[in-house]
């Protein structure tokens, strides 16, 4: 969908976006009143039911008709049940794609001479803090803790945290007893309830 196509709806919302409005509506869809019966009802002026009327009809929520001396307005829901429609279709909103970071851009700040100075604390840097380190281990080999506390230890101090982290992200996983890693198959960091990390 559109932005053009979108506008409609955003128009339709803003009419509802008012407690008068949407009372007025509650009232309307009961029976067609005037704006003098509205406005003894609700306890507003008639220019404030008025301006709220023209509102919900520029939207064609509100028709009127002449009823004798009066103009009564009547509840339309039409813009209702097409607003249903094209918000229950695939197309009804826009795709937008998040911004994807060049990984080495986000590493540089935290390199100097190949060693991470600091594990970042915002959670998208710090994930691809984990996927970099995730990379130094070859899929289908297996690795003794020791093995992965030292190739971690060659990027920063704190292996414990940075292995914790990458079993927790689900980039290595390890047999039971703790004593044997390995690369998963996962190629993004993944939470623990299988989300994006």
């Amino acid at each position: 969908m559109t932005e053009t196509e979108t506008l409609p709806l955003v128009t339709l919302f803003k009419a509802l976006g008012d407690s008068s409005r949407l009372k007025i509506l509650g009232l309307l869809a009961h029976a067609p009143q005037s704006v003098e019966a509205i406005a003894a009802t609700l306890h507003l002026s008639p220019p404030t039911v008025s301006h709220h009327l023209a509102k919900l009809k520029d939207v064609g929520l509100v028709t009127t008709e002449r009823d004798q001396y009066y103009q009564m307005y009547r509840f339309c829901e039409k813009p209702l049940t097409d607003m249903a429609k094209a918000l229950t279709t695939k197309e009804a909103f826009p795709k937008v794609l998040p911004a994807i970071e060049d990984p080495q851009a986000v590493l540089r700040p935290y390199m100097v001479d190949g060693r991470l100075t600091k594990i970042p604390s915002q959670r998208k840097k710090r994930v691809v803090v984990l996927e970099f380190l995730a990379n130094q281990f070859e899929r289908g080999n297996q690795y003794t803790e020791k093995e992965v506390n030292a190739t971690i230890s060659a990027f920063h101090d704190d292996f414990c945290t940075l292995r914790r982290e990458l079993i927790m992200a689900k980039l290595l996983d390890r047999a039971g007893g703790g004593g044997t890693y390995w690369r998963t198959e996962h190629d993004q960091a993944q939470s623990p309830l299988g989300n994006s990390y």
